[in-house]
């Protein structure tokens, strides 16, 4: 593709050089003759001086070694970055069209004509799949459910009963969207299974991790706002309710019933408890713990997690514990001797 193409395609202008054509995306250092580089810092700009073009920002100073280079500019060059991929080196076409022999597809089940599904997928009676979607090998769709259009479904996904998936979703491989919430009732034989009865609401361009889990509610359902990612191994409980164009980085943990607000951020490994609520763009740092509330565009750390400053200072005075008890021990040692002059 030319670059002057390329740059219409994506919303940028090109500046500088000759209009050659480009092949792929590569990284600066890795970048050759038909190459687009995206340059995010500058102190990485001399690696890129055998690609044929860069992506710089509106406002980006021009590298000293590229006069000989095309320059696309873009206002947000990230989110060019991200066009650029998806211009250049789009996904590869489903390995089957239509719907494989080797599938197995209810009679009761409703699938638009443009649809894949792949060899060895189950889906079950009242499942309607809207066009343009592509479903993988081996994933297995439980009805009544419904797939909303131009889903993206990877191999292995489990999607069960009472499931909504909006249009643009994708769904990494081995996720599970569904499946019963951890609920237990005690009984004088033990622990009585609480079935759960509500489903799962994904929004229209939700993408949900490799191996995520997505419970089902308990008589309502578990609902996830359009827009918001949901990176690997996070597990969402039953009834929680999270809003729109969140981020959940990998291994985070929502206990059953917590409510999130919009733009919300979790940084890995993060939780929270049951029951409680937080507002719109809350980010909670790594390994942090939110056990109650929190207002509205804030930046919540620690365990239990509390304001990002007030617990910065903590964690500064928690580095000089040891020698502050050295102190607090020599002042009483000295309290308690006896005065010499006495």
């Amino acid at each position: 593709m030319k670059v002057k193409d390329l740059a219409l395609a994506i919303g940028g202008t090109v500046e500088l050089g000759p209009m050659e054509d480009v092949q792929q995306v590569q990284s600066p250092e890795n970048a050759q003759p038909g190459d687009l580089t995206w340059i995010g810092d500058a102190k990485f700009a001399h690696q890129a001086i055998h690609a044929t073009a860069l992506l710089l920002g509106e406002d980006q100073a021009i590298p000293e070694q590229s006069h000989h280079q095309s320059v696309i500019r873009h206002p947000h060059p990230h989110a060019a970055f991200a066009l650029s991929l998806q211009t250049l080196q789009p996904d590869p076409e489903p390995e089957c069209s239509g719907i494989s022999p080797e599938a197995h597809v209810s009679p009761e089940a409703s699938i638009a004509a443009d649809v894949s599904i792949g060899p060895g997928c189950v889906i079950g009676a009242q499942v309607v799949v809207g066009k343009g979607s592509r479903i993988a090998p081996g994933v297995v769709v439980a009805g009544p459910a419904h797939i909303g259009e131009s889903v993206i479904i990877h191999p292995r996904v489990v999607i069960q009963s009472h499931s909504k998936i909006g249009n643009g979703c994708i769904l990494q491989p081995g996720c599970v969207i569904g499946g019963d919430g951890f609920g237990y009732a005690p009984s004088p034989t033990g622990a009585l299974k609480i079935p759960h009865r509500g489903g799962v609401t994904l929004g229209n361009n939700v993408e949900i991790g490799s191996l995520a889990t997505i419970d089902k509610g308990v008589l309502d359902n578990t609902e996830i706002g359009a827009g918001t990612k949901i990176d690997n191994l996070v597990h969402v409980a039953h009834n929680v309710k999270i809003g729109e164009h969140g981020f959940l980085a990998a291994q985070v943990g929502i206990a059953g019933s917590a409510v999130i607000g919009n733009q919300c951020e979790f940084g890995g490994q993060s939780g929270m408890i049951g029951h409680a609520s937080i507002g719109d763009k809350v980010r909670v740092a790594a390994k942090s713990a939110v056990l109650s509330g929190g207002a509205e565009d804030t930046t919540l750390m620690g365990i239990p997690a509390m304001d990002a400053q007030k617990m910065r200072k903590i964690y500064a005075i928690l580095q000089s514990l040891p020698e502050l008890r050295d102190r607090i021990l020599a002042l009483e040692s000295k309290k308690d001797t006896p005065d010499s002059n006495a």
